[in-house]
This record gives structure tokens, C-alpha cells and sequence, in this order.
């Protein structure tokens, strides 16, 4: 039987490697709205029509291969698998990879077939992906992740391990080993090259020695390090956002909501502020803090009266 949770969580990463290393592109208005529509729907459990919008929105493609476009192909493939359309996903993820050999394609069909017992053919797609994609960090990273879940640890171990092979001495490469360290529990090696990046002036590696510390037990240093990530004003509003939602479609409630309540403090404006609004109380639900959850539900409600759907999950937080 298909472990749908598994699965949707290793599809989370694929969503997260689309929108930090995938190509950029020319997008139409209608087409953001489209997969802004469709996500929602998702959300809301309405996953044909998630499909339908997903559909509608690659047909305004001008012939090139975005990101957008990416990103769009891979939600559809999440709500055909929550609908139970496994080889409808499979199809997508395989047009995708005929069409541009995609490595977030290769990543995503590659836990398709390791939750169908493929293994043979789920790791020649891992290795696909890296040969499309050879120094992308979060790549091996999240290969190693899912491999640690289907108990072939030795060989995550060993995906760690090639990237740490990478021979550059960029701030962002140096920051990356820092990560790969902190899995490998070398949290020696971890905090020295995450340092390394800090001193080259690379602000983002705030972020995972603020995961180190908090590894280690010590939350006040831990919150200092996001602090000064999310003070550096190096990223913007919508784009802590995006990364919230991937780690939250990965299941990584705690990271996601670092990034949503970073984006919904940013004096700069974001695009969709309504659902950010619902994310960050899917988050406290998640995190299982249902006072905070409740509080901010009613402050929602307040905002947008016409979501019914928020009307009944507030119902449901009274009895918590």
C-alpha cells in the first residue's frame, strides 16, 4: 500500500528543490493566478480542481520552460497523487523529464518508485538528477533525507559524502558543507565552515547555525542566528513565503513558520496576504500550539468572513 504522508513529504522536497535552483522564464499574470488558484484549491482538499487550474495554466506556456511552469507540473503531479492517480503522476513526472530532464522531476519520480518498491529504478533516477544537476547541494541532501526514510542509510550517507567532494571555496559552497556536516552530526566541522561563510559575508548560513544551536539544546542562540537571517532584509516577502510553503508541504512546520512570520513582518508588500495569514495558523495547529492557533483563527475570520472552510476548522479549535 502507497504511504501517501511518506510520499507527499518527499514530494514537498521536490517542490522546494523547483524553487531554489530551477530556471527562470518569461510568465503571463493569468498564469501566476492560475497555480495561485490551484494551490489553494489543493489547501482546500479540492484537488480536481486543482488539476483543472494547474491545466489551464500550462496552456497559457509561450514555449519556454519556466520555473512557474516547473513548479505548476509538480503540483499537479501532488494533487493527481493525493486523488490516488499514482500513474497519472508518473506520466507527468515523466513528461517533464522528456521534455527539459528536470532534476526536481527526476528527485520526485524517484521517491515514486521507492514507495512502489522500485528501487532499481528509483535510485537510477536520484542519479539522474545529480548528473543533471551535479553541484546542487540540496539535491544530494534531499536524496540522502529520503533514503534515511526507506533505511538505506549507508548510501545517504554516501550522497552526503559526494557532496562534500564538490572542490569550491565559494561562501555559498562553504555554507552548504557547513549543512551537510550538521546532518552527519560533526557539528565541529559544521559550525567551523558555517562560520566561514558568516565571515565572507554570506548571511543566509544565520539561518542553519540557528538550526545547529537548536540541534544542540540552545534555543536563545539558536533564535539569535534567525534573527540576524531574517534582519538582513536578503530576502524578500514573497520569497520567505515560497520557502515557508515548501517546507510546509514537506511537513517542516517549525522551519515554515520562521519564513511565514518573517515575510508577514516585512515592511515590503506581499502578493497574497490572506493565505499566508492561513498558513501561519496551519503551522500552530501543526506545532500542536492550538491557544496561539485559535487566536490568530479569530483574527482571520474577522479579515476574510466568506471562508467558510475557516469557519468550521475555528469550530474545531474551540474543542482544543
Amino acid at each position: 500500500m502507497i504511504n501517501r504522508k511518506l510520499l507527499n513529504k518527499c514530494l514537498g522536497m521536490a517542490l522546494f528543490l523547483c524553487i531554489t535552483f530551477s530556471g527562470c522564464g518569461e510568465n503571463t499574470e493569468e498564469q501566476e493566478n492560475l497555480r495561485k488558484e490551484g494551490i489553494q484549491y489543493i489547501q482546500d482538499g479540492k484537488y480536481q480542481d486543482a488539476i483543472a487550474s494547474f491545466d489551464k495554466a500550462l496552456a497559457e506556456d509561450d514555449g519556454s520552460y519556466s520555473k512557474l511552469e516547473i513548479d505548476i507540473c509538480l503540483y499537479k503531479a501532488k494533487a493527481q497523487i493525493m486523488l490516488g492517480r499514482q500513474d497519472e503522476a508518473m506520466k507527468t513526472y515523466t513528461a517533464m523529464i522528456d521534455y527539459e530532464k528536470d532534476s526536481a522531476a527526476y528527485f520526485a519520480r524517484g521517491c515514486m518508485y521507492l514507495e512502489e518498491g522500485n528501487k532499481d529504478l528509483g535510485l537510477a533516477d536520484f542519479e539522474a538528477g545529480i548528473k543533471e544537476d551535479k553541484e546542487n547541494f540540496d539535491l544530494y541532501i534531499g536524496i540522502a533525507q529520503v533514503l534515511d526514510k526507506y533505511d538505506m542509510k549507508e548510501l545517504a550517507t554516501e550522497y552526503l559524502d559526494k557532496a562534500l567532494e564538490i572542490d569550491k571555496d565559494t561562501e555559498e559552497v562553504v555554507m552548504h558543507k557547513g549543512r551537510i556536516y550538521m546532518l552527519k552530526g560533526d557539528y565541529t566541522n559544521a559550525q567551523k565552515n558555517l562560520q566561514k561563510a558568516l565571515d565572507k559575508g554570506y548571511d543566509k548560513a544565520n539561518f542553519y547555525m540557528g538550526q545547529l544551536w537548536s540541534m544542540q539544546g540552545d534555543d536563545n542562540l539558536s533564535e539569535t542566528y534567525y534573527k540576524s537571517y531574517i534582519d538582513s532584509g536578503e530576502a524578500e516577502p514573497d520569497e520567505l513565503y515560497e520557502l515557508g510553503r515548501k517546507q510546509m508541504d514537506a511537513g517542516e512546520y517549525k522551519g515554515a513558520l520562521l519564513y511565514f512570520e518573517a515575510a508577514q513582518k516585512s515592511d515590503k508588500p506581499i502578493s497574497d496576504s490572506q493565505s499566508l495569514k492561513k498558513n501561519i495558523i496551519i503551522c500552530y495547529e501543526n506545532l500542536k500550539d492550538f491557544q496561539k492557533a485559535k487566536e490568530l483563527m479569530e483574527e482571520y475570520i474577522k479579515a476574510y468572513p466568506q471562508d467558510e472552510k475557516a469557519q468550521r476548522e475555528s469550530l474545531f479549535l474551540e474543542t482544543r
